[in-house]
């Protein structure tokens, strides 16, 4: 059972690396971008290298917008982790209740039935 608790306590340790990791990206990624520029040399290598630049801001903005929606994600996974982690603690909760009461009433029929015999 502590082995159980011990791999999910690591697990959750390294979801929260992981959320922390994907947080310091987005912001990084969340700085303000340009407008694209306009191509300063008329040759087509200039034109050429505005769209690059433009293009590369672009898929960076996409990624970070992608490494966002991911976070968001794995918060509500790990939210559910929890609440099923609870729901589980409390149906094993009702069976150990379950079973003592379970316990009582045969010994409860035994003394009838021992009370009966005489």
């Amino acid at each position: 059972m502590a082995n159980i608790a011990l791999k999910y306590e690591s697990k959750c340790l390294k979801r929260k690396k992981e959320m922390e990791i994907l947080d310091s990206e987005i912001i990084q990624c969340s700085s303000p971008t340009s407008q694209p520029s306009a191509p300063s040399d008329s040759s087509p290598v200039g034109d050429i290298e505005a769209i690059m630049k433009d293009l590369s801001k672009e898929l960076n903005l996409l990624f970070c917008n992608y490494a966002k929606t991911l976070s968001e994600r794995a918060a509500v996974d790990v939210l559910y982790v929890h609440e099923f982690d609870e729901i589980l603690k409390d149906a094993r909760s009702l069976e150990m209740q379950l079973k003592q009461k379970m316990e009582s009433l045969k010994n409860n029929l035994t003394m009838i039935a021992n009370n009966l015999s005489f």
